[in-house]
């Protein structure tokens, strides 16, 4: 929870809030959206912060999460090739996009940093 990724290193531009009501979808892997019949929606670019934690886990726990969403879209030995065996996941490939985070966390993190348990080894 001391570091923070540079969004731009994975998705630019992405749709984060929908109006309600509409008839709008996710799309392909869920990091956009379109309407049901496929158009692009009319977006706007807004000068927002958004605390994504989906990467913020214990290597034992990100290590399990790889395997299972992997093997949702790919047979055993796709995931064996995606997904090197051990009991904790790599961060290698992530570091080389992140840098100290000197904010604050929303108050809804409050308790989840309260019993993180584990510590990421960073290097610059």
């Amino acid at each position: 929870y001391d570091l923070i990724g540079d969004p731009s290193a994975w998705y630019p531009f992405e749709v984060r809030a929908v109006r309600p009501g509409q008839d709008v979808r996710s799309w392909k892997d869920a990091q956009g959206f379109r309407r049901a019949d496929g158009r692009k929606l009319r977006v706007v670019e807004v000068d927002a912060t958004i605390h994504h934690y989906g990467w913020v886990k214990d290597p034992r726990t990100m290590q399990r999460k790889q395997e299972d969403f992997n093997r949702l879209w790919h047979e055993d030995a796709e995931v064996e090739r995606r997904v090197p065996a051990g009991d904790e996941w790599d961060y290698g490939r992530e570091r080389r996009v992140l840098h100290p985070f000197a904010g604050t966390h929303p108050a809804v993190m409050k308790e989840r940093l309260a019993r993180a348990d584990w510590h990421f080894p960073y290097e610059p």
